[in-house]
Parts: structure tokens; C-alpha cells; sequence
């Protein structure tokens, strides 16, 4: 992992998990997105994982969001490593568990979504631009069964904010409802929230929709 403390942290700041997508890098999400920016402003601790995995022959450094393990509580994988990662930083720099959260872009997207589900205990909310509903890459009927991905888990509902470019020709708008619909099923939906993005393809985010989503966090204050 690629981890920024910035020198303005809080008293126990809270946690971003920053995800790239396929084909990218944890040093260029670090470069090319605001977040940086915004725990210099805000106080926040940012970790930018390295996803290490091939999806398709063209496809690599991607986040695992289809095998098994990724797809359930505690099961290993990038998600289980993403979650040992937090746990460092939230100890190695005292940070606060209670305010954990996560954000990425296509596969990092992807698996935003994975870890709200299969770990909702470690993520509050999470926002996801130019996603996929959970375990969509999965077995076949896998995302059918998204509440199988932590059987008996009681505790809080995390949010999620999804946004899709309209014109998208790599994952199709579509699957921002399909999205929504599975979250909303599964946590309620007040719990979560999405935005097409006219006209936009599959670029994001734009300019500004960082700072949406560390207000959708309140990482920015606002509580």
C-alpha cells in the first residue's frame, strides 16, 4: 500500500481506503485525485492500495472482487488484505476505527462496494464511481446472495454514494441502478444514493466529486 499522513492529521483522524482501477496504480491515484488534497485540508489519513490482479488478458492490476474468498466476511483476498491494511494504520497512528471508509474508481469501485458488504463491521460508507453491483464478476447467482457475504452481521448499515457516466462504454450506466436496487435491498434505502453523470464516460471522478464524497463521509466536518 501507498499510505499519505498528512502533517495537518487530527487527533484520531479518520481512515480513507483509496482504490485504483484496472490497468492504474496506487501511485497514479495518489497523483490524479483530489483526496490528497482534501486530508491536507481535512485531517484524514488516505491508504492507496496496489491492486496486483489480472481480470482479463487486458486487463491487470485489478482489485479481486470474484473469487470466493473476496466475495465473504473474513474470507482473504484483497479484501482481507485492504482490512489488515486499515487495521495498521487505524493502530500505528491511532486512527479512528469508528470513521473507516472507501472510495475507488472502476475495479477500485468494484470493490468499494465488495467491502461494504462483505465487511460492514470495518467500513462506515463508501462511494464508488463507475461501480458494479456486488459480485457481479462472481460466480453465476453470487450477487443474488449478498446477504450470505456476512451471515448473522447486526451491527450498523454502512452508506453508499454511486456515480455512473451516462455515456460509458465500458461498464454501462445500467449497473448504477442494478447498484442501487441490491444496496437498498439489502441495507435500506436510505442508505444509499445515485448519480448519472451526463454525457460523462468512464472518467471518473470529475473534478470536485471528491470533495462530494468526503462530505457524504464527513471527514470534512460536517459530521
Amino acid at each position: 500500500m501507498h499510505l499519505y499522513v498528512p502533517r495537518t492529521a487530527t487527533p484520531r483522524p479518520g481512515v480513507l481506503v483509496a482504490m485504483h482501477g484496472c490497468n492504474g496504480g496506487a501511485a497514479e491515484f495518489f497523483e490524479q485525485t483530489e483526496f490528497r488534497s482534501l486530508a491536507d485540508r481535512h485531517g484524514f489519513v488516505v491508504i492507496y492500495p496496489q491492486g496486483a490482479k489480472s481480470a482479463k488478458d487486458d486487463l491487470s492490476n485489478c482489485f479481486d472482487v470474484w473469487s470466493e474468498e473476496a466475495l465473504r466476511h473474513g474470507g482473504g483476498s484483497d479484501p482481507g488484505s485492504i482490512v489488515s491494511m486499515v487495521d495498521h494504520v487505524v493502530r500505528r497512528h491511532d486512527g479512528d476505527a469508528a470513521r473507516v471508509f472507501a472510495t475507488g474508481f472502476s475495479s477500485g469501485a468494484m470493490q468499494t462496494v465488495n467491502l461494504l458488504v462483505t465487511h460492514p463491521d470495518v467500513f462506515r460508507a463508501g462511494v464508488s464511481f463507475a461501480g458494479v453491483p456486488y459480485g457481479w464478476f462472481g460466480p453465476p447467482g453470487r450477487g443474488d446472495r449478498a446477504r450470505d457475504a456476512f451471515p448473522g452481521y447486526t451491527g450498523p448499515a454502512p452508506r453508499l454514494m454511486a456515480w455512473h457516466g451516462t455515456e460509458d462504454d465500458v461498464l454501462d450506466v445500467a449497473l448504477l441502478q442494478q447498484t442501487v436496487d441490491q444496496f437498498a435491498g439489502l441495507y435500506g434505502a436510505g442508505q444509499v444514493e445515485g448519480h448519472p453523470v451526463e454525457g460523462a464516460g468512464h472518467d471518473l471522478p470529475h473534478p470536485g466529486m471528491a470533495a462530494r464524497a468526503i462530505g457524504f463521509f464527513g471527514l470534512d466536518g460536517s459530521g
